[in-house]
């Protein structure tokens, strides 16, 4: 079965329709426009009740059932976007926190969430359904945009909140017991310091029964360092500083399936994006084998699991979003079919062609005196037609006047005249936010700027058969990690139900 997707009117040519190949029921793909709030306008032949059966929830240690399919008569069905990007809100299922408020803890199966925002820390008991205001440690600063890619842990009955701390800058580590209704929380002095240069990512910290783990972000002297603690008071330097070839971690994930088991994402900046595994709690790590050891095309942030597999979000634009790694023989894959990249923007801008780009070789400055860029051009992807005179998938950095843009990438060759689309809307590149619900074998990620280009941010889901669907457009910056618990999912301000197969 397929089915086509339009493109915004006026869309290129060379984009191709988005595609869904057999493997699922008419009935199913009409619920999954359901979903995307989308209008289907033509009828599905006999034979379209056919539904993909549900893959029931298991339990920690036991198989998660495969989803089987059910398949339908031959059936096309093309559908109308009736939802513009330009609207104030999203739209379908997804939800907004109160107060513009980014989720950065999610404990007690979803019903506890300890958000923050530009007033400060708030804590809801009911899954978001209220909030009481909480205060933060007092070296560190109240505003979220001044506090880093902050994120709290439970580690053995207390809460540990990594922050940029107020006094230097650098990062802090903070405990304090729970509090439920009306209070404050009795925040300890920074319990671990980072180094000078260093910062702090979300996903770079994670705690299992045993230990507490925490690893640098940034750009520390000397290199970064891996830490763990056993009772949160004195940290361990298990790594570093320096002596594993990257700029700084990016994320840490304990296996809940294996106990003592620990994943470390590090890399960026044409340093070595490996992959890590510790079987002793941290103890000792060692690279993954293969090129997920030694490829910057396995790069990722977060980490998730289910019983099988490790699931990284992909922090490179080479790939397909999300890398599935066998547990049993440490193979990898890309699990998706394609590309969020290639799937278009629900009633996004038109493209435009020219057919007078010129550039020079190993610059990112390309001119063009028909073009008419405007502002709006910013983060949109240029393709030049006929050969890749510049790397695939490069997207507008900067607009510097109506002839001229700067772009994330600089032109292969030296050459005028060429013919190239632009402009439009486009999602962003990278995808390193993304988390597996065990109990379907949906995996959810963001779509997000990264530095490396588009300009529409979304929320995804890839099913368990590679296929990958739009759930949201994302009217903010989804710059933080994704959680899943509760049947419900949380990422930087924004929610919606798990997808039920």
């Amino acid at each position: 079965m397929e089915f086509t997707e339009h493109g915004p009117e006026g869309a290129d040519e060379n984009q191709p329709a988005a595609t869904v190949e057999n493997g699922h029921s008419a009935t199913d793909q009409i619920n999954r426009r359901k979903i995307l709030g989308l209008a289907a306008v033509s009828t599905v032949g006999a034979g379209a009740a056919a539904l993909l059966t549900a893959a029931p929830a298991h339990a920690a240690g036991t198989t998660n059932p495969a989803a089987s399919v059910a398949m339908a008569d031959t059936a096309t069905v093309t559908y109308l976007v009736d939802k513009r990007i330009t609207s104030s809100r999203p739209y379908g299922d997804t939800s907004q926190a109160t107060g513009g408020r980014s989720i950065i803890g999610v404990f007690n199966n979803g019903q506890t969430l300890l958000g923050q925002n530009s007033y400060g820390l708030a804590q809801s008991d009911n899954g978001g359904a209220t909030w009481f205001p909480r205060n933060v440690p007092t070296d560190a600063p109240a505003s979220g945009s001044k506090a880093g890619k902050t994120a709290i842990v439970a580690f053995k009955g207390n809460y540990y909140f990594q922050t940029l701390k107020s006094s230097d800058g650098r990062p802090g580590i903070f405990r304090a017991a729970p509090v439920a209704g009306i209070g404050n929380f009795n925040w300890s002095g920074s319990l671990l310091n980072g180094a000078t240069g260093s910062t702090i990512f979300s996903t770079a910290f994670d705690a299992d029964s045993q230990y507490i783990y925490w690893g640098e972000y940034g750009d520390a002297v000397g290199g970064p360092s891996v830490y763990r603690s056993a009772d949160g008071t004195t940290w361990q330097r298990v790594l570093g500083p320096g002596g594993f070839a990257a700029r700084h971690v990016h994320g840490i994930s304990v296996d809940p399936y294996n106990p003592g088991h620990v994943y470390m994402a590090v890399g960026d900046a044409d340093s070595a994006g490996y992959n890590y595994r510790s079987t002793d709690y941290g103890a000792t790590w060692a690279k993954l084998p293969g090129e997920l050891g030694t490829s910057q095309a396995y790069q990722s942030c977060q980490i998730s699991f289910d019983e099988a597999s490790v699931w990284y979000a992909s922090d490179t634009t080479a790939g397909m979003s999300v890398l599935r790694v066998d547990k049993a023989t440490l193979t990898p894959r890309w699990h998706a079919r394609h590309s969020h990249r290639h799937t278009a923007v629900p009633g996004g801008l038109a493209s435009r062609k020219v057919r007078d780009l010129t550039m020079t070789s190993g610059s990112p400055v390309v001119t063009s005196a028909s073009a008419s860029f405007t502002a709006d051009d910013a983060g949109s992807r240029l393709r030049t037609l006929g050969q890749d005179f510049i790397p695939i998938d490069t997207y507008i950095k900067s607009v510097d006047s109506g002839t001229q843009v700067t772009l994330f990438n600089s032109a292969k060759l030296t050459i005028s005249g060429v013919s190239a689309i632009f402009g439009g809307e486009a999602w962003g590149v990278m995808a390193y936010y993304g988390a597996i619900d065990p109990a379907t074998g949906v995996y959810y990620f963001v779509s997000i700027n990264g530095g490396a280009g588009g300009n529409v941010d979304g929320l995804f889901a890839c099913y368990p058969d590679g296929t990958t669907v739009l759930l949201d457009v994302l009217t903010t910056s989804p710059d933080s990690r994704i959680y899943i618990g509760s049947n419900r999912l949380w990422v930087q301000g924004f929610s919606r139900p798990l997808l039920t197969l």
